[in-house]
């Protein structure tokens, strides 16, 4: 799932980016206890270290032991 997604700069053709990705947040599944849901928050800058990019998405993974 896809949230929180906002463009605060513009990107160009020929521009270098650059992607910093966070955990923020790790939920068990309550009725699936091999799987979970984690929070990532991704935020992408341009060669300038300007922020282009910023957005939440939620991914269902394998949890381990």
């Amino acid at each position: 799932m896809l949230d929180e997604i906002r463009w605060p700069g513009p990107v160009f053709p020929g521009n270098t980016l650059c992607a910093r990705i966070s955990v923020e947040a790790l939920t068990p599944s309550r009725s699936k206890p091999d799987r979970g849901t984690v929070r990532f928050r991704y935020r992408t800058f341009n060669q300038d270290d300007v922020e282009v990019l910023n957005l939440v998405m939620h991914h269902v993974m394998a949890r381990r032991e």
